[in-house]
């Protein structure tokens, strides 16, 4: 398809773009949810160059989400819609204790991490392809390890003691802390006090299973 689509371009003297048909689904089931045909345009093709073995069915999934974070209806969120929308899902969500709430400090630097664009505001391919990557859609696992580190250091380099405390206990709030201890110490393999970036994906990929 896209051997033709770059033909076609030539033959007609405009620049081919990464549109593909997918891109129409998504455009017709925005319009279906009442929100701007264009929400659903993503550049599907340039979507499936960085991410791997997603779907329009997944698409549609996500864009079921990014609706309920698009309180203007416009297909553009801010970050203060973003931090209301997340508020309140994470209170009704049933599977969501207090303990475990992102702050607003962790929702402003994910809202900064997925606005690629840089101009404040967040359309549904930044939200999917954020999303996607952080569900293990990405080119390979250390990925979303760096992405979830970027979005929880707050442009640190490491995290300290008390901050990688902090995010075992909202992935296991029952862990007792001589437990945390042992945990901590086996993170910072260098002995230096402090988790690098290298090390937390080294030990999130060792404990995968206990921090989903």
């Amino acid at each position: 398809a896209s051997a033709v689509q770059a033909r076609m371009a030539n033959a007609l003297g405009v620049p081919a773009t990464k549109h593909a048909a997918e891109d129409v689904a998504l455009c017709l089931q925005a319009q279906r949810m009442k929100m701007p045909l264009e929400t659903g345009i993503v550049q599907w093709q340039r979507i499936q160059e960085t991410l791997t073995d997603v779907s329009v069915a997944d698409a549609k999934r996500v864009l079921k989400e990014f609706q309920k974070l698009d309180l203007t209806g416009k297909g553009k969120v801010s970050l203060a819609d973003f931090i209301i929308a997340m508020r309140r899902l994470q209170e009704s969500s049933s599977n969501v204790g207090p303990s475990t709430h992102l702050r607003d400090e962790d929702l402003k630097c994910i809202f900064q991490l997925l606005d690629t664009s840089g101009d404040g505001l967040l359309d549904f391919r930044e939200y999917f392809c954020g999303v996607a990557i952080l569900r293990g859609h990405g080119r390979d696992e250390d990925e979303a390890l760096e992405w979830t580190f970027d979005c929880l250091s707050h442009g640190d380099t490491h995290f300290t003691k008390g901050q990688l405390t902090d995010i075992i206990c909202r992935a296991i709030p029952t862990i007792n802390p001589c437990e945390i201890d042992i945990l901590y110490l086996e993170a910072d393999t260098d002995n230096d006090g402090l988790v690098s970036r290298d090390e937390f994906i080294a030990f999130a990929k060792k404990h995968r299973h206990e921090l989903h």
